[in-house]
């Protein structure tokens, strides 16, 4: 589940996604791809059946892969596929950015013996895709200008974009658009199981990526082999059969948020004088209390910053993306102050072109890959939604009442309530398969986009898994918890050898947890050299682990 400010950083190499015969037999031919990030890439694509239930008779989709080889191929135990989220995320990217740092995250010996493997799921990127527009420009039109709609005239706005995408999609979109749901996913998964060769899957699954990965536990479980799932969704309530709420409005995101929100408080209270927004407040009700007037004061007369207008909606957007990462906080912290400042000054200032406000510029496409029709085409095929959009309006302004974030994740699934695919392939049983080995659920206390309590339910629901909690505040554990990259390790090498960590409490940040004394003083203070570098592989990483439909 994704609203970041963190735009995609590497360029799509864009491979053949035309239909084809059904395929025979699925292999992989592995080529040299990617010399310019790394010597050591190499690039395929496999062919998977469109529609699983037609047979042999269906036609063939591709689906683009790279992977980094195993440093140690004499020892290799087998692959991992990652899946970074979205759902719309592109693995191929996430593999690119990740792999060269693997052994720093889970360490030497997981880089050594396993092949990294990253791939675009069906319908997203480089693989055979739904594609409604002819370029970002046009898709681009979807998306009203505020990050959610807060006023009835907004909300207007919001339905003209999603009629927009319905219409384009009905037109122009692809067959493939009836076969995106995450069930057909994993299905392609097993697929490319088999085209490696291995017995067993390896699997990380990020965000969105939990239910991924909780899918294919579930529908394939003699075939785990060991099963990761960071930033948990609830898997119930992500199919969300009863339809009669937005499935967003259930995944209890906006809870996730807010708590992160008040522990962003506590961390900078807590700080050694490092967090901008502390001034002479002692308590983080006091922060809240600013916060919530910076906030009244947005709603009353937005701010004109020349030529930019700091609005509610951004203030809210801004702020839950820089909660997906530690390492923004101190300039979430930054801005706050300044606007807060701004306000009490009446206004009258123009940002500087090269000022690092966090609120500025939060939409884009730097790649148009499909990101519109993305999301939706799985979101939308997985679960059950109303039709009304004053639905979206009755429960975003509900969830609204106990936190900021509940028009912005009741929102994003509006495009649901028209979406002119389904897939019957879909999964509807349940998620209480026996795997033939562990699933690892790793689960943030503070998680602004998959809240705690989807991975506590995902251990209740799965009887063979080990739930390992940790006390951080963002959006999944990888990159930022080094005590949840060790043992996240250790069970890729072998996944019976952490049992004893269920139920656990793992550290979040090292040293002294908390983020405005790690990353950097007020304005801009240099960070510490030995965080610097993690820092900004996180921040590439979160690209992916970031990816929204919405800015």
């Amino acid at each position: 589940m994704k609203i970041l400010r963190i735009g995609t950083i590497l360029a799509a190499l864009l491979l053949a996604t035309a239909v084809q015969a059904a395929p025979t037999k699925t292999k992989t031919d592995w080529s040299s791809c990617y010399q310019d990030i790394g010597p050591n890439f190499e690039c395929a694509t496999v062919n998977v059946p469109m529609d699983y239930s037609a047979g042999s008779k269906t036609a063939a989709i591709q689906l683009a892969l790279v992977r980094q080889p195993a440093g140690n191929p004499a020892q290799k135990i087998g692959s991992i596929l990652l899946n970074p989220g979205g759902p719309g995320g592109s693995g191929v990217n996430f593999a690119l950015n990740f792999a060269p740092f693997v052994q720093f995250f889970w360490g030497l010996e997981v880089a050594d013996r396993f092949d990294i493997v990253g791939f675009d799921p069906r319908g997203v990127g480089r693989s055979t895709g739904v594609k409604c527009f002819g370029n970002e420009k046009k898709a681009s039109e979807v998306f009203p200008s505020a990050p959610f709609p807060l006023t009835p005239e907004e909300e207007a706005l919001q339905e003209e974009g999603d009629d927009l995408l319905r219409h384009q999609c009905d037109k122009r979109g692809s067959k493939i658009g009836d076969h995106m749901s995450t069930a057909n996913v994993a299905r392609d998964m097993d697929q490319i199981r088999q085209a490696l060769g291995e017995s067993g899957l390896n699997f990380v699954g990020l965000s969105y990526g939990s239910y991924l990965g909780n899918v294919y536990a579930n529908m394939f479980p003699d075939n785990v082999r060991a099963v990761v799932i960071d930033g948990v969704l609830d898997p119930v309530r992500w199919l969300n059969i009863e339809g009669q709420v937005p499935f967003s409005a259930r995944l209890n995101s906006s809870k996730g948020a807010q708590d992160t929100l008040d522990q962003f408080f506590e961390l900078c209270i807590d700080s050694s004088g490092t967090c901008a927004f502390k001034g002479t407040s002692t308590t983080a009700d006091e922060l809240a209390d600013r916060y919530r007037a910076i906030a009244d004061s947005l709603i009353a007369n937005p701010l004109d910053l020349g030529g930019f207008v700091l609005t509610y909606n951004i203030l809210v957007s801004a702020s839950l993306g820089a909660l997906y990462n530690p390492a923004d906080y101190p300039l979430l912290a930054n801005d706050l102050a300044f606007v807060e400042f701004l306000i009490a000054f009446g206004g009258g200032f123009e940002v500087a072109p090269d000022k690092d406000l966090s609120f500025v510029n939060k939409r884009g496409f730097p790649n148009y890959q499909n990101f519109a029709e993305a999301f939706p085409g799985v979101a939308c095929s997985d679960s059950n939604n109303p039709d009304n959009y004053d639905v979206w309006s009755t429960e975003g302004a509900n969830l609204d009442l106990e936190s900021y974030f509940g028009r912005t994740w009741t929102w994003i699934s509006s495009p649901c309530a028209r979406w002119p695919f389904a897939d019957d392939g879909r999964y509807e049983g349940d998620f209480m398969s026996n795997t033939a080995n562990p699933v690892l659920v790793i689960g943030n206390l503070y998680d602004p986009a998959t809240a705690y309590e989807g991975a506590i339910a995902a251990r209740s629901l799965l009887p063979n898994s080990i739930l390992l909690s940790v006390d951080l505040a963002a959006h999944t554990s990888l990159g930022a918890s080094p005590c949840a990259g060790f043992y996240t390790g250790v069970y890729l090498l072998d996944p019976n050898g952490v049992g004893f960590v269920d139920g656990r409490l793992c550290q979040g940040l090292p040293g002294n947890g908390n983020p405005f004394d790690l990353f950097g003083g007020p304005f801009g203070a240099a960070d510490p050299d030995e965080l610097e570098f993690g820092k900004k592989v996180r921040r590439g990483l979160l690209s992916e682990i970031g990816f929204a439909p919405r800015r």
